[in-house]
């Protein structure tokens, strides 16, 4: 079979095995992925979702390597971030508005947490 028979991912898998430059950053690339999803329990379809994809991407586009911030530096960006987003939503009620949340937390048959936050609130009228 010539190679113009053979499926495009053929061609590319034979092409990438002889080429042994290609061959290892590939390999570990995937490694480095499988690692990633299955130590930390993610789910599969992670690396189908637009926000995963957008981040691999910008890393990739980066001049530089990205710097991967410490559990500290992240914590505190992530807090920042929550405290602005309430102030935004506590501009947009009334003086007198009143905000009721209703939490439901549960566990699926895989032992994975939920939790569900629902806002609710009352104006004045």
């Amino acid at each position: 079979m010539d190679l113009r028979a053979r499926s495009d991912r053929t061609q590319i898998t034979s092409l990438l095995c002889r080429n042994t430059m290609f061959r290892l950053p590939i390999v570990l690339m995937v490694l480095q992925k499988l690692c990633f999803i299955t130590l930390n329990r993610l789910l599969f379809h992670l690396v189908e979702h637009y926000t995963f994809r957008k981040l691999i991407s910008r890393a990739r586009a980066s001049l530089s390597e990205p710097k991967i911030p410490s559990t500290d530096t992240f914590r505190r960006q992530l807090r920042s971030q929550v405290r602005e987003r309430q102030q935004s939503i506590l501009k947009m009620l009334l003086e007198n508005s009143k905000i009721s949340i209703a939490l439901d937390c549960w566990t699926s048959p895989f032992r994975q947490a939920f939790i569900a936050i629902t806002s609710y609130f009352i104006d004045i009228d």
